[in-house]
């Protein structure tokens, strides 16, 4: 559990896999959905959006189910998951490449990049990446230029604070008495 410097837990996750499956067509061009941790997420549909029963294991040993497949480039009304910050956000993504050299991109309220990967993939690669939000404000995750493959969404909020432990070899031996 990640905790901010005051104690709470303000980690949110939405994992695709929490997600039932459909195909194209299912939805409509900007129908919406609430997803994850206490509804924190929506995800914005397009009429070509699927969720697809996927298996994939990412290089950090997290293991999906499923992934979200957008028909498109992010945008505020579709092929989108947003979210809203109250301050300082750490974003990490599991994704995957829909094609060669497709990257993601996170937008803001007013519809400008303000964060791209530069993974440079290729078609079909797993990728995870971390980016840090310095302001409250809400907030759109999707493919930059073109589709590509969501797995799972985490926002931890705040500060995180590291808990530090002693070494287990400098802690004395318990007595039984």
């Amino acid at each position: 559990v990640v905790q901010s410097a005051d104690g709470s837990n303000d980690g949110y996750v939405l994992d695709a896999g929490e997600l039932a499956t459909f195909g194209e067509n299912t939805k409509t061009d900007g129908a919406e959905e609430t997803a994850g941790t206490d509804k924190y997420f929506t995800i914005h549909y397009s009429a070509g959006t699927k969720v697809e029963a996927k298996s994939k294991e990412f290089t950090d040993g997290y293991k999906s189910v499923n992934r979200i497949n957008f028909a498109g480039a992010v945008k505020k009304t579709q092929n989108s998951i947003s979210f809203t910050t109250t301050g300082k956000a750490k974003v990490k993504v599991y994704w995957g490449a829909a094609d060669a050299k497709r990257e993601m991109a996170i937008i803001n309220d007013a519809g400008e990049k303000i964060a791209v990967t530069e993974e440079n993939p290729t078609k079909d690669q797993l990728c995870c990446w971390e980016v840090t939000l310095e302001n409250a404000g809400t907030y759109y995750l999707g493919g930059s230029e073109k589709k590509n493959y969501i797995f799972r969404v985490e926002v931890t909020e705040g500060e995180p604070e590291e808990i530090s432990r002693a070494d287990w070899s400098t802690v004395a031996e318990p007595e039984i008495t």
